[in-house]
């Protein structure tokens, strides 16, 4: 199941090239810890380490800088535009 194309119009507003993780890869591991009842970005870190297999093979994540820190998902997530992640997340939803 790919859902990476549902994130596609948040606006991503880091710097190119000094990104280790995708915006789509961290807004899936966010999504799917609050879905688990993690409470904060700290469970959000150990839920994704402990589903690293999975977040790979089913759900087609790349990780290529590996699972975000609990510093790096909160970061991300302090400068989302909350109408175009409530887009995403209503397209992705739909899917499933």
């Amino acid at each position: 199941m790919n859902l990476h194309h549902h994130f596609a119009d948040v606006q991503d507003f880091r710097v190119a090239g000094r990104c280790s993780h995708a915006l789509s890869d961290i807004l899936l591991i966010v999504l799917l810890g609050t879905l688990a009842d993690c409470h904060d970005f700290s469970e959000i870190e150990d839920y994704a380490k402990d589903k690293e297999a999975f977040l790979r093979a089913e759900l087609g994540l790349e990780l290529g800088g590996g699972i975000p820190s609990q510093d790096t998902l909160g970061r991300v997530v302090r400068f989302l535009k909350p109408s175009e992640l409530e887009k995403s997340l209503r397209s992705a939803c739909q899917q499933v």
